[in-house]
């Protein structure tokens, strides 16, 4: 049986062939596409707050330079979810990646990794920041609908219309900004940014 420390190893080893895997060959030799250094890269990063695996943060902050999109937005999630390896540092990183990552699902990700950080402390700057980007159709359906769960998130609030697990709120990414608009209740939105973010309404 494997101690602790060759277990780590093991892992470490698997994320660095993923790391690399990235830079070369995307197919096996199956031609199939996310060869075996995806799947165990992928694996470990999913399966690492429940194992606490600790000692891999920083090998994991090394993935998000990683080539490969998928990866690279998995990396984020893991080092900014309180349910994974959450780190501190990771906090700017995210932010950093939301504004400027060429991948567009890598930067939907990246903004849920960010406002993780500030999962009921009822913000009023990163809620100002969350209401200009739902009401701006410079961003992604996707990225708005990432906001919007952001909000409720953030402030712990009962909503009478969003519930993410509805009907109307699947598939959001298809929807057009106009379907977008029709599901808020926008004045169930203005009275949470009242309450808790006044200078957003401004």
């Amino acid at each position: 049986m494997q101690s602790r420390k060759e277990y780590i190893e093991t892992l470490r080893k698997y994320l660095q062939q993923g790391l690399q895997g990235a830079e070369t060959d995307y197919m096996d030799e199956k031609g199939n596409f996310h060869p075996e250094w995806f799947d165990n890269a992928d694996s470990i990063m999913s399966r690492a707050g429940k194992e606490e695996l600790y000692e891999l943060i920083p090998d994991i902050f090394k993935m998000l330079n990683c080539k490969d999109g998928l990866l690279r937005g998995q990396a984020i999630i893991t080092l900014s979810f309180d349910t994974r390896l959450q780190s501190p540092e990771a906090k700017d990183i995210a932010y950093k990646m939301w504004l400027e990552d060429e991948d567009e699902d890598v930067r939907e990700r990246a903004l849920r990794a960010w406002t993780a950080f500030y999962t009921k402390t009822k913000d009023p700057k990163v809620l100002k920041e969350l209401y200009l980007i739902i009401m701006s159709k410079k961003y992604s359906v996707a990225h708005k609908f990432e906001a919007l769960s952001a909000i409720f998130d953030i402030t712990r609030e009962p909503s009478k219309f969003y519930d993410p697990y509805s009907q109307k709120f699947c598939n959001y990414p298809k929807k057009t900004h106009e379907e977008f608009e029709q599901l808020v209740d926008w004045e169930e939105i203005k009275s949470i940014l009242k309450k808790y973010a006044p200078n957003a309404l401004k």
